[in-house]
């Protein structure tokens, strides 16, 4: 089991990109994803994520996201947010060509990217899962 303090430093033994390590909001803008490559649902994935990588977030399963339409996963704790959303064509406006292999993925929409981080080291036993930058 993981235990994750999330503090806003940088954490260089992890590979990333630049924007690891800052707090922000936007409604739109994310620097930094969590790519999650598996044969699981979506129901299964944010199942997954409330239990082994958000532990005592809130989960909550939307409709309409404003940018690519249809369902999305929103966990929320205090003022941190994190979206999980379908990585696939028929949500084009979150889509990201270059991982298609990866059938899902998580940004940060309010709080801390270390967030990120940490659900890294908590899901990557249960299924494939990185950190990039590149959406």
């Amino acid at each position: 089991m993981w235990l994750c303090v999330l503090v806003l430093l940088p954490v260089p033994s992890v590979t990333h990109g630049p924007g690891v390590s800052r707090s922000f909001h936007s409604d739109w803008a994310y620097a930094v994803q969590l790519y999650l490559k598996t044969k699981m649902s979506f129901r299964e994935v944010a199942d997954l994520v409330a239990s082994r990588a958000l532990p005592g977030f809130e989960l909550q399963e939307r409709d309409g996201l404003n940018l690519g339409g249809g369902d999305y996963y929103l966990f929320k704790s205090g003022g941190t947010e994190v979206i999980l959303v379908s990585n696939d064509a028929d949500h084009a406006e979150v889509f990201v060509p270059r991982r298609k292999a990866f059938r899902y993925y998580c940004y940060m929409h309010r709080g801390p990217e270390d967030t990120l981080v940490c659900m890294l080291g908590s899901l990557g036993s249960a299924l494939d899962a990185e950190l990039a930058d590149d959406a």
